[in-house]
């Protein structure tokens, strides 16, 4: 892409379906730039021995897809380069663990089309300075060209744990005199963070940060962990519960998904065998929506309410004391430094997993309050709840897998069964869903700042492409996890 005789050359491997369109207007400083796409052949592979005769310094930079790739070609070569950097992909990028699951990429080349190419290219770059560049130079390339690619990635994109790491190390390095070519860094990363994180801690046994994820926004916070378990975005507690707090008057009309698995927790309550529990605690309790069914639906002696608002518990304890034998007992606070009551019979919570930092404490935690035999049913939200927000703003949780989740449970609990469920909830316009996002407390955009040009913006391109003759949708995914503390089962 650029050759001025320069003394560092970068070996740019691009993404998937790209070209050099983007990357044009970018300045290479004091770098040549030889850039590489379309995988659909991967030979004849760049003589790297012949170019480092010519350059004093080589790096390899590989974008997305373009990480297994490099890898995949410069690995016997790799004493050549100075360093090899790894930007929003992984070395097993098409994989249920370490990747984008084979299921989305199945269902990305059977569907797609030049409708389906404009959302990906609206996720790609939605930086506002960045993406105007980015939609005049979008890829020359053909979409029969692109799905072709595609097709070829999703056959020789091998995945061999334990060794892809030996050949070649990738590393955040910054190069010392050239910025790496990158258009556009604030989209959605095409490789899920927590994936990414996974297959560099399983192949190398370490974790730092081996890719560039989007910057976080107000309220989130990167948590890089070491030892097993979900690496993700964690939302700040106190601005949690500043939103929740202040939808405590709207919270209960607006609801609406919440209540509706609240419902199906407590109807996944009633397929276990014991039916009475004297001592239970719900974590995340809220107003009490799904307290009060449990109450009236199962005898419960003594009710511990938790919630990080204290309204919300006081909220919730008006609501559900008549139905239990003694007045409901308040926990206010954050689950994780709470102290819990011991000898539980049931641990129950719905739509609030999803804002821990500690999966794999928590449950230990939930395990010694438990007696044996106990029950711990959850709910939690999961990936693809509100996609249509954060395809548009970028802005999101990422939400822990339900595989993750069980097997975290394992070696304390029993899973007696687990499911999962989208629920769609329709709207006249964008704006409403705004409104609705705010009086739940449910955010999801942290203190987004929204100019007029912007919200206009959203407003256009969520009808596009969110929008029907019934209005705009809302997507929220729900896992439902029953599961049995190990020892004391009774017949």
């Amino acid at each position: 892409m650029h050759r001025h005789s320069r003394q560092a050359l970068i070996v740019f491997c691009n993404g998937w379906g790209m070209d050099d369109r983007p990357f044009r207007h970018l300045e290479a400083d004091r770098c040549d730039v030889l850039m590489l796409w379309d995988y659909r052949q991967m030979t004849p592979v760049p003589d790297i021995v012949a170019l480092a005769g010519q350059y004093a310094e080589i790096y390899l930079v590989g974008w997305s897809m373009g990480v297994w790739a490099g890898q995949r070609m410069f690995s016997p070569v790799r004493e050549h380069f100075q360093a090899a950097i790894a930007v929003n992909g992984t070395l097993c990028p098409i994989h249920d663990r370490f990747g984008i699951p084979e299921a989305t990429i199945a269902g990305t080349l059977r569907n797609f089309s030049e409708v389906s190419r404009d959302k990906l290219y609206l996720r790609m770059c939605r930086d506002r300075q960045g993406r105007p560049i980015f939609q005049e130079n979008l890829p020359a390339r053909s979409l029969a060209g692109q799905k072709e690619e595609l097709q070829a990635l999703l056959q020789e994109c091998d995945c061999r744990p334990g060794k892809v790491c030996t050949p070649m190390s990738w590393w955040p390095t910054r190069m010392p005199s050239c910025r790496p070519p990158t258009s556009c860094s604030s989209g959605r990363p095409p490789i899920p963070v927590s994936s990414a994180a996974a297959i560099f801690r399983f192949t190398c046994g370490r974790v730092g940060m081996p890719f560039s994820p989007r910057r976080c926004g107000p309220g989130l916070s990167p948590r890089v962990r070491v030892e097993s378990g979900p690496v993700i975005f964690h939302p700040d507690k106190n601005e949690v519960a500043r939103r929740l707090k202040r939808s405590l008057a709207t919270y209960d009309d607006n609801a609406v998904v919440q209540e509706r698995i609240g419902a199906r927790l407590v109807d996944l309550l009633g397929t276990c065998p014991e039916l009475r529990f004297s001592r239970v605690l719900e974590v995340g309790c809220r107003t009490g929506l799904m307290t009060e069914k449990l109450c009236r639906r199962f005898p419960v002696e003594t009710l511990y309410l938790n919630d990080l608002v204290a309204e919300f518990c006081d909220r919730a304890r008006q609501r559900t004391e008549a139905a239990v034998a003694a007045a409901p007992r308040l926990l206010p606070g954050d689950i994780e430094a709470t102290a819990l009551p011991d000898d539980l019979d049931l641990i129950v919570s719905s739509s609030t997993l999803q804002w821990l930092r500690d999966y794999a404490g928590v449950f230990a935690r939930f395990a010694d309050a438990l007696r044996a035999g106990g029950y711990l049913v959850f709910s939690f939200f999961g990936d693809g709840t509100l996609r249509e927000i954060r395809e548009l703003t970028g802005r999101g949780l990422q939400y822990p897998g339900l595989e993750e989740l069980r097997g975290l449970l394992e070696g304390r609990f029993t899973v007696l069964g687990s499911e999962s469920r989208c629920d769609e909830l329709m709207f006249a316009e964008p704006r409403q869903v705004l409104r609705h996002l705010q009086a739940t407390g449910v955010g999801g955009l942290g203190r987004y700042l929204w100019t007029p040009a912007g919200l206009r913006r959203f407003e256009q391109d969520y009808r596009r492409l969110f929008g029907s003759t019934r209005g705009v949708r809302l997507s929220y995914v729900s896992h439902l996890v029953a599961a049995r503390k190990i020892g004391g089962e009774r017949a």
